[in-house]
């Protein structure tokens, strides 16, 4: 498990909101960046979770490099409901305006959303990949 998070730790500072997220809008210029977000300790730590117990729990495939990027809109858009934020008006401070329920809250949900989206597509990330030499089979017939 001490590797399983390890390979987690080293992937989550490359998670980062891809260009064209608008800031939150109005204000006195105290918003944060959306980018920020990300990079907050907080946000880290709830993905860090999300990402070990799914990952645990699926001994099959363990991590895979890049379910990061997979889980981040999910927390976005979960964090945006839960201040009742549209998500396109992204505020790096989201995070400040909520309780530690709240965020495990938005922690469990994101985990059950995850895990839902990834059980439909779980063979891609299994020992030779079955999942995907089904799709490629499909595409040369």
């Amino acid at each position: 498990e001490t590797a399983l998070l390890l390979q987690i730790r080293k992937d989550l500072p490359r998670t980062r909101l891809r260009a064209g997220v608008p800031a939150a809008a109005g204000g006195a210029g105290t918003e944060r960046s959306p980018a920020e977000l990300v990079e907050q300790p907080r946000f880290q730590a709830i993905m860090e979770r999300v990402l070990f117990v799914w990952s645990v729990r699926q001994p099959a495939s363990g991590y895979v490099q890049g379910l990061n990027d997979v889980l981040l809109p999910l927390i976005v858009v979960a964090l945006c409901d839960r201040c009742d934020q549209p998500v396109d008006h992204l505020d790096g401070g989201l995070l400040d305006r909520l309780s530690e329920e709240d965020c495990s809250a938005v922690e469990a949900d994101c985990y059950w959303c995850i895990t839902k989206i990834l059980s439909e597509i779980f063979d891609h990330y299994t020992h030779g990949q079955p999942g995907i030499q089904r799709m490629v089979q499909r595409l040369k017939g």
